[in-house]
């Protein structure tokens, strides 16, 4: 099969009231962008993210260049998920319009119920892991958010 025959995997979830959504896993240019366009809220999640025990030691292996092979289930999808929700709705909202290739449906994302975001994010997360090597995902997302501090930083410094 070429790259053009190639189509992205999505998964369908019934939404609340009638109707589905379906989503697919976040490529790379996705996390750029929602870095240049959510840095705050990426760098807060992040840091709590990478407060846990199991996250520090991948991207321990990461930084080493050692090659990482990770279950999503092991890393506590559902906990990252829920972390981010609590941290950083606004966000969430974004991911999940965009996962769906709807980015200018981030006010309607954002009120989906609770519950029902936090399995798409779980799903969102599965399916990008599925589709990209855990280790190099990581550690584009950690370059990525090093930068992000950076440019935080410096424009907290300017105030």
């Amino acid at each position: 099969m070429s790259l053009k025959e190639w189509s992205i995997p999505k998964t369908s979830f019934p939404l609340p009231g009638g109707g589905e959504i379906a989503v697919r896993g976040v490529s790379v240019e996705l996390v750029e962008a929602l870095v240049r366009e959510e840095r705050e809220a990426l760098v807060g999640v992040f840091d709590k993210v990478m407060g846990r025990a199991d996250v520090k030691a991948l991207a321990e292996q990461v930084s080493k260049g050692e090659e990482v092979r990770v279950d999503v289930a092991d890393l506590g999808a559902s906990d990252m998920a829920l972390v981010t929700l609590q941290a950083a709705p606004r966000l969430v909202a974004k991911i999940i319009a965009w996962a769906a290739d709807e980015p200018d449906a981030v006010g309607v994302a954002a009120q989906i119920p609770f519950p029902t975001q936090l399995e798409l994010l779980v799903e969102i997360g599965r399916l990008t892991f599925e589709t990209t090597a855990p280790g190099k995902f990581m550690e584009t997302v950690v370059s990525l958010i090093r930068s992000a501090r950076l440019g935080v930083s410096a424009a907290q410094s300017l105030r």
